[in-house]
């Protein structure tokens, strides 16, 4: 995954933190100049400006901060998800929490 490449420097230096990545990043900063889809830089310009990846760890931990229960929270490969996104099949963050 080129983003996943690019923000996994970021994360594992700053693992004992909070927030591990911080403030966010700018994916549309970050990834300018290079050809993920293939047609120049049409996927970059559909980017978010702003982007915060949390690991189904991060997310428990927030959500449980909060008084929830969680349920389930885990990492997973999305059908449909675009293939140069592919991050070991863990693409897509799912998270069920209940109200105690």
């Amino acid at each position: 995954c080129h983003i996943n490449s690019i923000i996994q420097f970021f994360y594992e230096i700053n693992i004992d933190r909070r927030w591990p990545v911080g403030d966010g990043i700018n994916l549309q900063t970050l990834l300018s100049g290079r050809d993920l889809d293939g047609r120049g830089d049409n996927a970059i310009k559909r980017m978010p400006t702003f982007f915060h990846p949390f690991s189904a760890r991060d997310l428990r931990r927030a959500v449980e901060e909060t008084g929830l229960r969680v349920i389930s929270a885990e990492e997973r490969w999305h059908p449909g998800y675009p293939p140069q996104y592919q991050n070991a099949g863990r693409e897509n963050t799912q998270l069920l929490a209940v109200k105690i």
